[in-house]
């Protein structure tokens, strides 16, 4: 089975978050769906935590570890 084409999959906004509350830094990447955009931000999290966004759409918050 071929890999999905990026025309397949939806942009996607990880913003990591300081313990301030501030974004230090927007990470954009592709996703087939929500549920694997979920499973790709939780992989991210480190010292700050992560918001994922889908456009003005916030999918979810994941603290850091």
């Amino acid at each position: 089975m071929a890999a999905p084409a990026e025309k397949d999959c939806t942009t996607y906004w990880a913003n990591f978050v300081d313990p301030g509350g501030a974004v230090s830094l927007t990470v954009l990447f592709f996703a087939l769906d929500d549920r694997e955009a979920k499973y790709k931000a939780k992989a991210m999290v480190d010292a700050q935590g992560v918001d994922l966004w889908d456009g003005v759409r916030l999918i979810g918050h994941f603290p850091p570890i």
